[in-house]
């Protein structure tokens, strides 16, 4: 290999592992479904029974008020949407549904690879609107496919500004307890101006009754049910609202347009105050993969998507607590041997033509290992089974044998490890972005 081409394949090397979206274009090229590996394609639009408008609210954790975001974070694009509900408008029968998404829901997002928590999908993006994009696509696979119309985001000053601006609301407080702000409140009863309904929409550490995540998620439908039978009862109410989300780009981020508040919005606060159906996404709250997450229950989503959509929706892939005990022991090594290899092999693809029998050998014994590690490691994914993780260990040594061998033969210039971080999180190779996940 001359001079000129080892200077050249040291620049394409940092290229691609310094540049964060060709390195995302180079998973998509790995075979394999999983998106460890491969990023989820887009999510196939489900087809429901009636015709729907589905307005995703969501809450970010950040204020000025003297807060700014869990785990100290003082950054806007650092927070998560730790509300996540959505609204839906069932347009032929006129009926709507507040549908929960718990927060810490372990996720996987379209479009992008690895594994997360819902509430930072909104991380996973290089920009605030691709982020935005990011969960809006994200809730669409928790919900089989069920196509997202709009978002609304608010952060904590806008809840705050937005209860006042309806003049609050009444609401039977199910504690009595102390919200962030500092005020006292008492269990039954009672008016809360926007202050009020943000600590409550927030309470959760601080609740003294139901002080889980589930818990919270009940508390934000309830309040969000009084919100719309208010604005049903005084429907001036909404163009007031209307003119405040136009008039901050700040406190609110949106994508409904002056179309959905003509024709469809209007549609959300007609029919009355009767009761407004009430859902979630429940799961069990579990310590693993070295972090809190809510492992959906399959046959509860299966059963209120059916209720609520008329879809009968397959089980999602890869979110079982057995299936983190397996990445835990075996997966993620695997996963980022695959991709280390990967990253090998496109090293050795993009620097020239194989000069020597031994650069060619080495060249079709590394694509043949990934090809066969790959294979390997979905067949284990998806049985869990001890015969089959065996065989994907298997293929994991020989693909390892192989990446050194061509690395050594076409000279890799970057230093590379086959084990993983020991906080796979932090993990370029498991997942793209590395979000705060507190």
């Amino acid at each position: 290999m001359s001079k000129f081409q080892k200077w050249l394949s040291l620049g394409l090397c940092l290229l691609l592992l310094l540049a964060k979206p060709l390195c995302a274009a180079l998973a998509e090229g790995i075979p394999s479904k999983n998106p460890l590996l491969h990023p989820l394609e887009t999510v196939p639009e489900a087809q429901t029974e009636h015709e729907y408008f589905n307005l995703l609210l969501l809450g970010i954790d950040f204020g000025d008020r003297g807060y700014r975001g869990s785990g100290g974070k003082n950054v806007f694009a650092d927070c998560h949407t730790d509300a996540v509900l959505v609204a839906s408008l069932d347009k032929t029968e006129q009926r709507l549904r507040l549908i929960s998404l718990p927060r810490d829901t372990l996720t996987y997002v379209p479009g992008v690879r690895g594994i997360y928590k819902l509430n930072a999908a909104i991380n996973c993006a290089d920009t605030t609107d691709e982020g935005l994009q990011r969960i809006q696509d994200a809730a669409s696979w928790l919900l089989g496919g069920v196509k997202i119309d709009r978002y609304c985001a608010v952060d904590m000053n806008a809840m705050i500004e937005i209860g006042d601006l309806i003049g609050g609301v009444d609401l039977d407080v199910e504690m009595n307890y102390t919200g962030h702000s500092g005020t006292k409140y008492r269990k039954g009863l009672q008016h809360l101006d926007g202050t009020g309904i943000t600590d409550y929409f927030r309470a959760r550490t601080n609740a003294t009754a139901n002080a889980t995540d589930i818990g919270r998620t009940g508390r934000q439908r309830q309040l969000m049910t009084a919100i719309f039978q208010k604005l049903r009862a005084e429907p001036t109410l909404l163009t007031k609202l209307l003119s405040y989300a136009q008039s901050t780009e700040q406190n609110v981020l949106t994508n409904v347009n002056l179309l959905d508040s003509a024709s469809f919005l209007p549609l959300f606060f007609s029919g009355g105050t009767e009761d407004i159906g009430s859902y979630v996404l429940t799961g069990p709250y579990r310590s693993v993969l070295q972090w809190n997450f809510t492992l959906t229950d399959q046959d509860n989503r299966i059963a209120v998507l059916k209720e609520t959509f008329g879809i009968d929706a397959e089980p999602l892939p890869y979110v079982s607590r057995e299936y983190t005990k397996w990445l835990e022991e075996s997966g993620f090594r695997a996963s980022k041997a695959i991709y280390v290899g990967w990253l090998i092999l496109e090293y050795a693809q993009g620097v020239s033509e194989p000069e020597t029998a031994e650069q060619k050998e080495a060249l079709q014994a590394l694509e043949t290992a990934l090809n066969a590690a790959c294979a390997a490691f979905d067949q284990a994914a998806d049985t869990m089974d001890a015969q089959d993780t065996s065989a994907m260990k298997t293929a994991r040594k020989a693909l390892m044998q192989a990446g050194d061998q061509a690395a050594e033969q076409f000279g890799y210039p970057e230093k590379y490890r086959w084990d993983p971080s020991p906080y796979w999180y932090t993990d370029s190779m498991i997942n793209q972005y590395q979000p705060k996940w507190q």
